[in-house]
């Protein structure tokens, strides 16, 4: 069995176990909840500080946001009940568990998608600053509720491998709090600083004076009534 594959199946029989033993996804909802408010409050007091840009003020607290969580990582590891798995009995029961059943590695798990809309002529861009949101809020955290097992997966995996608990695998270090970053984390975080960078040159170029997202899309607003107003006087000409 080379290294590679055993990795993945010891994180297979730790999602397995830990989805039996805590709620995964309310935790992960509460650690996404702290990195919201960490993001929030950072961007809220850069903004009462006179950075009215936008550019600069989100990508912070997306940072901001990211370091929160990882602090929010490092509370559930001393809090959670996980450390008492982490000696050579108890890990047995996460590492070894009963009724494990070893998945076809060969699968894929993708997200429901039943249908993309297509939006053609007014409207569009209303739209897309909407399907902008969503995508912000769900590349910073919606796919790691869907994945909370696989997360804390990794920071067990991490955990047991620095208390000498799995023999046989190298540990790769990042940098991070105690077990590292997770892995499955810097895509969401590469994702929402994309997209906040994009989103803020985009408004820079396209409103100027807006300092927040809620004056943008009351600018697209008004601008969407006041275009449709005059293609309806026009009809009636």
């Amino acid at each position: 069995m080379d290294e590679e594959f055993r990795k993945w199946l010891l994180i297979e029989r730790l999602k397995w176990s830990l989805k039996r033993r805590f709620f995964v996804r309310f935790h992960a909802v509460l650690l996404l909840l702290g990195a919201v408010l960490a993001g929030w409050t950072v961007n809220r007091l850069l903004f009462v500080a006179g950075v009215d840009s936008m550019l600069i003020r989100h990508p912070i607290g997306v940072l901001a946001a990211y370091v929160g969580f990882l602090i929010g990582i490092e509370l559930w590891i001393r809090y959670s009940g996980i450390r008492e798995y982490v000696n050579y009995r108890k890990s047995k029961e996460l590492l070894e568990p009963e009724g494990f059943r070893q998945p076809d590695r060969t699968g894929s798990e993708y997200w429901p998608i039943d249908s993309v809309p297509v939006v053609d002529g007014e409207g569009c861009l209303v739209v897309l600053l909407i399907a902008l949101a969503i995508g912000l809020v769900f590349a910073m955290g919606g796919y790691l509720i869907v994945t909370a097992a696989d997360l804390f997966a990794e920071i067990v995996f991490e955990l047991l491998l620095v208390a000498g608990l799995i023999r046989g695998i190298r540990r790769i270090d990042l940098l991070g709090l105690t077990g590292g970053i997770p892995r499955i984390t810097l895509p969401a975080l590469a994702i929402a600083l994309t997209v906040s960078i994009l989103f803020g040159l985009w408004a820079r170029h396209v409103h100027p004076q807006a300092k927040t997202i809620a004056q943008v899309v009351a600018e697209e607003v008004d601008e969407y009534r006041a275009a449709r107003d005059a293609r309806a006087q026009t009809r009636r000409r």
